[in-house]
């Protein structure tokens, strides 16, 4: 632990210490009469007074220094993923030595699931995170999530990311909730692990997964806090806009072109709603999809010239703006639900079961989850009687990476500097609720 970590208790020894010296003086003078003493007792009750009340400010605003200090660390982090930037004399003063270890944890019908846990170097207690990554092919190896990860483990944060196959895998599988709170619970039980401090960080479409195992009995009460990025209200509306590019604002139907990683995902898990299993061409069809979602773009198109003429204008109309074909197959894919689907991809039905906090982040020009689902999210967490949310649109992001698009000076000041100090700010209170005494 760092220099500035310690100052809080330094500084609460140092003023407690000459608070009792002076006493003790006081008392052990000879000499002096009454009248004396009594001025001199008084007087030092008042400079232990004001020493308490300097102490409290000094445990206080220390705090508030130290959560802006990993504020800035943060900020440089995470606006450099994967490359994990910072700011060598901060994290020096302040951020905490990581150690990256794994445990497996065991389901109640026996499957192991791998958790990587990110440990802060020190005395602890720590406030502990289990960190849901949205679909990606590294799943816990992926450079963005292991930056992010140490990065929040650099502040004093036990982080956890488990490793769930079908997430990884671009399935939707139900069953990856159940593992959610198998991990959520061995990451409580964990060593140094503040309890009152413990928390769930859900990312894109695994933000879902993620709520859904929050909302579950065995943890709902014990979850001081829950952070959503990126994260979706409701099933219908996000197929809906990955099928077709339509979604509503404030009563008006707007439009914006879905990006087509988020149509190759969503034909991978529904492909079966639009072409018969047991067409000879569906795993020809199913197996381009997933080439294409890992960007094996040479592979995929090898294997489509296997494919007959009706099959490949099929694919081109699915891949395309097509919402004669996309809109009723978004439509059958969510009156397709089973009932533990439903539990997963419709978490929101049992938002009020949670309690604490909700912090929810999401990019303006995402267009792979638009933002409206975001509010949609805050609007209901506003009907929760036991759950607080605190919400922000932001421009800094698009969907799971920096907006990287360029800009002018103009607009940089203008928009550029204002999203940011937004940003920051927002930043600091989930900060400010983590790390919190």
């Amino acid at each position: 632990m760092r220099i500035l970590m310690k100052c809080p208790r330094v500084c609460k020894r140092g003023l407690k210490g000459l608070g009792f010296f002076s006493l003790r003086a006081v008392d052990g003078e000879s000499g002096d009469n009454g009248e004396q003493r009594t001025k001199r007792r008084t007087r030092s009750k008042g400079l232990g007074c004001f020493g308490l009340v300097g102490l409290a400010g000094v445990l206080y605003f220390g705090r508030s220094i130290r959560v802006l200090l990993h504020s800035l660390l943060f900020l440089a982090g995470v606006s450099s993923l994967p490359q994990q930037g910072s700011l060598p004399v901060l994290d020096w003063l302040v951020a905490y030595d990581v150690d990256r270890s794994s445990v497996t944890a065991v389901l109640d019908e026996g499957e192991e699931l791998r958790l990587d846990i990110y440990r802060p170097e020190g005395q602890g207690p720590f406030p502990a995170l289990l960190m849901v990554p949205g679909f990606a092919k590294d799943g816990i190896e992926d450079d963005r999530m292991i930056a992010l990860a140490k990065t929040v483990a650099r502040a004093g944060v036990i982080v956890v990311l488990p490793d769930l196959a079908g997430i990884f895998h671009y399935r939707l599988v139900p069953k990856d909730a159940e593992r959610l709170v198998t991990a959520f619970e061995t990451m409580a039980a964990l060593p140094k692990t503040r309890q009152s401090h413990l928390g769930i960080f859900g990312a894109s479409i695994s933000g879902g997964y993620a709520l859904a195992a929050a909302t579950d009995p065995r943890i709902a009460r014990r979850l001081g806090f829950f952070i959503a990025f990126a994260p979706y209200h409701s099933g219908g509306p996000l197929y809906q806009f990955i099928a077709t590019g339509s979604y509503e604002y404030r009563g008006k139907q707007l439009w914006k072109k879905p990006n087509p990683f988020a149509r190759w995902i969503f034909l991978y898990n529904y492909l079966y709603l639009e072409v018969n299993p047991s067409d000879p061409e569906f795993q020809i069809l199913l197996e381009v999809i997933r080439l294409k979602i890992y960007e094996e773009w040479d592979a995929a198109e090898r294997l489509s010239e296997q494919l007959s003429e009706v099959a490949c204008d099929k694919l081109q109309k699915l891949e395309g703006i097509a919402p004669e074909i996309l809109g009723p197959l978004a439509e059958h894919a969510v009156a397709s639900y089973s009932m533990a689907e439903r539990s997963v991809l419709e978490p929101v039905q049992r938002l009020c079961d949670l309690s604490g906090e909700l912090f929810i982040i999401h990019g303006s020009d995402d267009n792979v989850i638009p933002f409206t689902e975001s509010i949609a999210l805050a609007e209901q967490c506003g009907q929760c009687p036991k759950l607080e949310c605190d919400l922000l649109i932001t421009g800094i992001y698009d969907h799971a990476d920096v907006d990287a698009k360029p800009r002018g000076i103009w607009q940089k000041l203008t928009r550029g500097i204002p999203e940011m100090l937004r940003y920051y700010k927002f930043l600091y209170r989930v900060l400010w609720r983590i790390l919190e005494e």
